[in-house]
């Protein structure tokens, strides 16, 4: 169906890293997100929100391999410029 040639045509334009995040820390504002620091190669450290609070605890993501989309445009999340998404 056309849906489906769309979505293979632009799921190959999706950047992916898998990485461990520098630092996670719980948004002061939110009670949904979670905020990282994620070096993926560039001249500057990502700041990435998650919405991942009501499925992990913050111990689950420190030193864990996460899957993030880098070619996503920055967005204000709960007052906090997210550069990426965690998967």
């Amino acid at each position: 169906t056309h849906a489906r040639t769309h979505a293979r045509t632009h799921a190959h334009a999706l950047r992916t890293r898998i990485l461990p995040p520098i630092e996670v820390w719980e948004h002061p504002d939110s009670e949904k997100l979670f905020c990282e620091h994620i070096d993926i190669g560039e001249a500057e450290e990502r700041q990435i929100a998650s919405g991942l609070r009501a499925f992990y605890q913050l111990p689950d993501l420190e030193n864990r391999m996460v899957c993030v989309l880098a070619n996503l445009k920055g967005k204000g999340l709960g007052g906090f410029k997210s550069t990426g998404m965690v998967l």
